[in-house]
C-alpha cells in the first residue's frame, strides 16, 4: 500500500488514502484476490513559481530571464517528472551560460504548502545553493567565457 501512496504523491496527490479488501468470492487454492480502495484526495495545482532564494545576483537574473521556460507551470499538478525536469533545465541553463561547475545537486526546489488550505494552490520556492546540502565548492558561481577562437584548417 505504501508504493501506491508514493505513486500518487509523486503525481500531485498528497493526501491519498489506500485500503484493501480481500475478495472471498475469488479465493482459490493458494491464491487470493485483493481489491484496493483508493481515495486520491485533493490534488493541489501549482499557484506560483516566482520565489527565488539565490545568493548570486547574476544567477538570479539569468533564472528570472528564463522563467517562462519552466516545467513547473501555474495551474498544473506537481509531478516528480516535472520536478526533475525543472532541476535539469536549471542545471543546463547555467552550464550553457558559463557556470560549468554548477550541478543540480546545488539547488533545491521546495513546495510551500502553508497557505494551501486558503488558496488551494502550492507555491514553488527555488533555492541556490541548496540550504540542506552545502556545495563542495563555491566555484559554481563563477561564469566562464571563451575568448577569441581561431580555426586553422590543413589544406
Amino acid at each position: 500500500m505504501e508504493k501506491i501512496k508514493t505513486y500518487y504523491k509523486n503525481h500531485g496527490f498528497f493526501q491519498t488514502q489506500v485500503s484493501y479488501k480481500v475478495d472471498s468470492l475469488f479465493i482459490k487454492k493458494g491464491s487470493v484476490a485483493i481489491n484496493y480502495i483508493i481515495n486520491e484526495g485533493t490534488s493541489y495545482p501549482l499557484g506560483s513559481n516566482d520565489s527565488l532564494v539565490v545568493k548570486d545576483f547574476k544567477i538570479a537574473q539569468l533564472l528570472e530571464k528564463h522563467r517562462k521556460e519552466s516545467f513547473l507551470k501555474n495551474g498544473e499538478r506537481l509531478t516528480v517528472e516535472n520536478y526533475n525536469a525543472e532541476k535539469d533545465r536549471i542545471e543546463n541553463l547555467l552550464k550553457n551560460n558559463g557556470y560549468y561547475a554548477f550541478s543540480k545537486d546545488f539547488l533545491s526546489i521546495k513546495i510551500n504548502a502553508l497557505d494551501t488550505a486558503q488558496t488551494g494552490k502550492l507555491q514553488v520556492i527555488t533555492y541556490i545553493p541548496n540550504p540542506d546540502r552545502v556545495p563542495r565548492s563555491n566555484n559554481y558561481t563563477t561564469a566562464y567565457n571563451f575568448g577569441n577562437i581561431q580555426f586553422i584548417s590543413d589544406g
